[in-house]
């Protein structure tokens, strides 16, 4: 995945660092880390730093603000006279961030946005002010194990109000991608496949993913198949399988496969591929058996909507282990998925047994009928109020 054109170079870093990504010096002159370039390569950043001294000094008074022991009207009050140094912090937690002190950046913006989204005059620099949290809280992801998932989860907070924002959504296609990028990221980081979807299965995001690039539909792949049976948003498994023509995925071929073809054979033989082709991509490789694992659940399920006959034999191959191990498998898998079914050891077969369709329509039926009396009752209330106004 080409990330670092469409990421903030200092993610871009992070991600470089925790994945042991080979180095991009280049992305250093995109930043005023230049104390970690070489020497050769320096930069005289002196200009830049005395800048930065100047800002600190003239919002020293709104920080002291920010850190004393007093309401939030009192601190609210005193930012409503005092809107000018709003903005001076902007531009002050930019170049903190930007010149690697991620602590102070951090604490200024988190302190200081809530006053922000709530006061009209300095609204427009909202959106400034949440992409610079969402920014802190993705570098506090990767250097702080401890609290990972807290700052993971805070920052796909800001990404789906971001989202939300028009500009982000019809007017800007590279806040769009970057957006997506770093929803990538943090679900790489955190195995939050569900929450991804959650904000990124949409049409304006595929159309991001389908003109720069459609590789990515590999990694949605591993989202949906992942977060199989929680997410039930607008883009699913099939439309992935569907776009099978414009990637190479081993993935999304299985996934065509055992969805469109119900060709379980060639589901079965692909399976190797799927676990090399996550072997050797960086982001999905820690989580390979995870993902085989969802693979398979996701072939039985597929497989019980078809047929009402399991042979234990059949998955013992498929599974690559002995009897005991296969029926222990699709007995947990069943649990799993909550089928109805019975097993017959000797015969070294399992039963599904389906909901019959006319105990579906009685039960159907019998809610229509639960629902009758209620209607009534709700029109006659309205009569009633109706008839005393009148």
């Amino acid at each position: 995945m080409e990330f670092s054109r469409y990421l903030n170079p200092h993610i871009s870093l992070k991600v470089i660092e925790y994945f042991k990504l080979p180095p991009q010096d280049k992305l250093y002159f995109q930043t005023r880390l230049y104390n970690k370039l070489p020497d050769h390569q320096k930069i005289k950043d002196q200009q830049q730093s005395d800048n930065l001294t100047t800002k600190l000094q003239d919002i020293q008074p709104l920080i002291e603000q920010l850190n004393k022991k007093q309401s939030q009207k009192q601190v609210a009050d005193y930012i409503q006279d005092n809107l000018w140094l709003v903005e001076q912090s902007y531009q002050a937690l930019i170049i903190l961030f930007d010149s690697g002190h991620y602590e102070k950046a951090y604490d200024i913006v988190e302190k200081l946005y809530p006053y922000v989204e709530q006061n009209d005059k300095i609204f427009n620099l909202r959106v400034g002010f949440q992409w610079a949290r969402l920014l802190n809280r993705v570098i506090k992801a990767f250097d702080s194990e401890e609290d990972r998932a807290k700052r993971i989860n805070q920052a796909f907070d800001d990404l789906r109000d971001l989202a939300r924002f028009d500009e982000c959504n019809d007017k800007n296609f590279r806040a769009r991608a970057q957006l997506l990028y770093t929803g990538l990221i943090l679900m790489f980081l955190g195995e939050q496949f569900q929450t991804f979807l959650e904000i990124f299965a949409t049409d304006q995001y595929f159309e991001v993913v389908f003109t720069l690039q459609t590789n990515l539909l590999y990694y949605y792949a591993v989202a949906l198949i992942n977060a199989r049976d929680d997410y039930q948003g607008y883009i699913g498994i099939s439309q992935i399988a569907n776009s099978k023509k414009y990637t190479k995925s081993a993935l999304v071929n299985y996934l065509d496969l055992l969805t469109n073809q119900f060709d379980f054979q060639l589901t079965n033989n692909c399976l190797l591929q799927v676990e090399e082709e996550a072997k050797q991509d960086v982001f999905i490789a820690p989580f390979t058996n995870a993902l085989l694992q969802s693979c398979k659940i996701y072939f039985f399920q597929v497989y019980a909507k078809i047929f009402t006959t399991v042979e234990i034999s059949q998955f013992q191959k498929y599974l690559n282990c002995n009897a005991e191990q296969a029926e222990l498998w699709i007995v947990n898998t069943i649990r799993l998925l909550q089928i109805n079914a019975k097993i017959d050891p000797q015969q070294g077969k399992i039963y599904i047994i389906r909901e019959e369709a006319n105990s579906q329509n009685d039960n159907l039926l019998q809610s229509i009928r639960e629902l009758i009396p209620k209607s009534n009752m709700l029109i006659s209330n309205l009569e009633r109020i109706m008839s005393a106004k009148n």
